[in-house]
């Protein structure tokens, strides 16, 4: 009877043993994808940035060389970046943390933004857009490191 007990207390044993280590390993891939995904949303919105700089630049130069700036180049460059900023901001909000949605919606809403002035060719706005990128990034951030 005893050596029946003890198998079962090993037993038990080592299946508390595994349901611990899997549900640690669980939690591990967890912030691994957090984390992936946070990182490809940050990489998206320092696209976004390096695009609206792309349109700024573009448009001092034509301005200096008396022309007026052609922003229809940068349409659907702005497109794509919008639509990954979304993509991305889909997958951090599904991996992550309830509190990390209104920092992506605020991304999403700013790359919407920026994809629209850009369009438009209103660089006040683009401007403005990039500083709502900005924001949200930094809020985003502020929420991976005080949850790490």
């Amino acid at each position: 009877m005893a050596a029946v007990l003890g198998a079962v207390v090993g037993s038990v044993a080592t299946g508390g043993a595994a349901l611990v280590t899997s549900m640690g390993t669980a939690r591990l891939q967890s912030r691994k994808e957090r984390r992936e995904s946070s990182l490809a949303l940050m990489s998206e919105v320092r696209t976004a940035v390096h695009l609206s700089e792309d349109v700024m630049i573009h448009a001092t130069a034509a301005r200096e060389e008396g022309r007026t700036p052609d922003y229809a180049q940068f349409h659907a460059r702005s497109l794509e970046s919008r639509r990954r900023v979304e993509k991305c901001c889909d997958v951090v909000v599904l991996a992550g943390p309830q509190k990390v949605k209104s920092a992506c919606d605020e991304l999403a809403e700013a790359a919407r933004s920026l994809h629209a002035a850009i369009r438009r060719g209103d660089e006040a706005r683009i401007k403005a857009a990039v500083g709502k990128l900005f924001r949200g990034l930094d809020a985003l951030q502020e929420m991976g490191s005080s949850s790490g």
